[in-house]
């Protein structure tokens, strides 16, 4: 989805304050400092307070100014400063504007995210210095539900590789991510390339792991040449096509020679 560009004037004014719920439903504070031009995009300087408070009343100037340094877990004393491309969302109030002072001037961050960050790290952040113990408690629940899908992904992925053969993908759409329109240079012929590949190791009487690496040698050279005329392979591309040669490669019981594309391929 194309990312909309919004002009300098349609950005918070420096000064501004917004107050933004929190998902705890207390509120926090934010407050944009400067703005710029720059890459085709207008930016605005957000800055989020360490003040939290129970109603989205906005607090005292002072409170508004007590920048929020962000301790949790690997952050390190980083002030949680961002550039954002866009107005505040709706659900950031609008709460007037402060003067800014030359202390405002000194904070330089380059860091850019969006509006959505902020309440997330101003109550991640509270909590951490309050209540530690249940964000660790958290994490840990976290990174073992973590683990247990990963563990699940990898077996039902091993499942479908044992279980690929020739004729069950020959049919296959390789490339849909692909766009049609900027592709379309490369895309009909790398799905030949495969699908040619998938037929020539189906005809072959006996699948010795000499013959299924010299087809495979020969359509990774097919696929440097390709690049060579269009010059369309990028990272996207690169790690479609390799995906996809290892699953022919599973269908046609030889994976290891995965590990050898990267002696042959150009891109």
């Amino acid at each position: 989805m194309k990312r909309l560009k919004y002009t300098i004037d349609e950005l918070p004014r420096p000064g501004s304050v917004f107050i933004t719920p929190l998902s705890d439903g207390r509120f926090g504070v934010v407050r944009v400092l400067r703005r710029k031009i720059g890459s085709g995009y207008a930016f605005a300087f957000v800055v989020p307070s360490s003040w939290i408070g129970s109603s989205p009343v906005r607090p005292s100037d002072r409170d508004i100014r007590k920048s929020l340094v962000l301790t949790h877990h690997s952050w390190n004393e980083k002030r949680a400063a961002n550039w954002v491309t866009t107005p505040a969302p709706e659900s950031f109030i609008p709460a007037g504007e402060i003067p800014l002072t030359a202390e405002d001037e000194q904070i330089q961050v380059e860091s850019y995210a969006t509006w959505d960050g902020f309440p997330l790290q101003i109550l991640l952040q509270w909590r951490w210095d309050h209540d530690r113990e249940s964000v660790l408690i958290e994490d840990k629940a976290r990174a073992e539900k973590d683990a247990e899908e990963k563990r699940l992904s990898a077996e039902r992925r091993a499942e479908m590789l044992r279980t690929l053969t020739l004729e069950g993908i020959a049919r296959r759409k390789w490339f849909d991510s692909w766009d049609e329109e900027l592709d379309a240079l490369s895309i009909s012929p790398s799905r030949t390339f495969l699908s040619d590949l998938i037929q020539k190791l189906s005809e072959e009487p006996k699948l010795t792991k000499v013959v299924v690496r010299r087809l495979l040698k020969a359509t990774v050279k097919l696929f440097n040449q390709l690049d060579g005329k269009t010059h369309f392979i990028e990272t996207t591309h690169r790690e479609d096509i390799c995906e996809a040669l290892e699953l022919i490669m599973f269908a046609a019981k030889q994976p290891d020679l995965v590990d050898e594309i990267d002696q042959w391929r150009e891109w």
